[in-house]
């Protein structure tokens, strides 16, 4: 589940933020950024991840702690 208001980034959105293809995201950097951001639902395809622990892991910042926002009626099973 997804919570509401807690935009997220794919794979995908991380391979285009680094002007690179997803092919080689993932041969070069999948590995580093696994490493240091969690997945927000670990197993969940595709692999999201909170859009600003992601932005601060790319910009060589500390991870902001997550919100606990608990659940909501708007949470969603998707993005």
């Amino acid at each position: 589940m997804i919570p509401h208001g807690r935009p997220t980034l794919t794979e995908d959105d991380l391979a285009a933020l680094a002007g690179t293809s997803l092919k080689t995201w993932r041969r070069n950097e999948a590995a580093t950024f696994r490493a240091h951001v969690p997945l927000i639902r670990p197993g969940d395809r595709p692999r999201l991840y909170d859009r600003e622990q992601a932005l601060a892991h790319l910009n060589g910042h500390p991870l902001p702690p997550l919100p606990d926002l608990g659940e909501q009626p708007e949470d969603l099973l998707t993005d």
